[in-house]
């Protein structure tokens, strides 16, 4: 189970390959509730991952009231995870599995083995990982690499493509500014509602339009 899984700071990546092995997620089911725990706004990865270690896979602390959750992080945070997903929720399901359609795409979430340890032992690893690639191979030893996300033409073949996850002109852009603002300040600038923005900005944030900062705080990027 999760929940053991995670107090025990076991991690994925430590398993051997074999049957019982899973890398990514792809379920429809599983997708949405991963999706609605990653974009609860005003939520993050450390409740997150205090939701996940107390009640187990996302489905599960789906299933859990107000109340229960509420025994593990505050009420406004618990409230937001069981809200009903909308219709920009939904359509960011849509467009993620059909993005997983293609092959060679992954979505590695915590509860998958190929997550990275590394990743997992931070205080706040990201409960989603979008893949290009074989996911087995971030359990290898690697070198990072970090260039600009304004690549010059020779960088540009090789780059991963988001592109179709955000929009250079949406107007959440224009809410964005490049120092840090919370997304409650993003919802009264835009005008959208906060799971809206929140579907948004992990669109924005695929597309290297956004950065999430810590303390749950937003900037735009390139």
């Amino acid at each position: 189970m999760l929940a053991t899984w995670l107090a025990a700071a076991a991690a994925p990546g430590d398993a051997a390959a074999g049957p019982g092995r899973r890398d990514s997620t792809r379920d429809p089911d599983d997708v949405m509730a991963w999706l609605r725990l990653a974009c609860a706004p005003g939520v993050g990865p450390v409740a997150a991952r205090l939701l996940l270690a107390a009640f187990g896979l996302p489905q599960q602390v789906l299933a859990q009231s107000v109340e229960a959750l509420s025994s593990v992080v505050p009420q406004k945070q618990a409230r937001a995870v069981l809200a009903a997903p909308g219709a920009a929720l939904s359509g960011l399901a849509a467009r993620t599995l059909a993005w997983l359609d293609t092959p060679g795409n992954h979505l590695v979430t915590l509860a998958d083995d190929a997550y990275p340890r590394r990743l997992f032992d931070l205080p706040d690893p990201p409960p989603l990982l979008y893949i290009k690639g074989d996911p087995a191979l971030l359990a290898r030893p690697a070198v990072a690499i970090v260039g600009a996300r304004g690549a010059t033409p020779p960088a540009q073949p090789g780059r991963p493509d988001f592109s179709d996850f955000a929009d250079p002109s949406d107007p959440l852009l224009a809410a964005l500014g490049y120092d840090p603002v919370t997304l409650d300040a993003l919802c009264e600038r835009s005008g959208q509602p906060p799971e809206a923005v929140a579907a948004r900005l992990l669109e924005l944030e695929l597309a290297g339009h956004a950065e999430r900062l810590p303390g749950n705080l937003f900037r735009r990027l390139g």
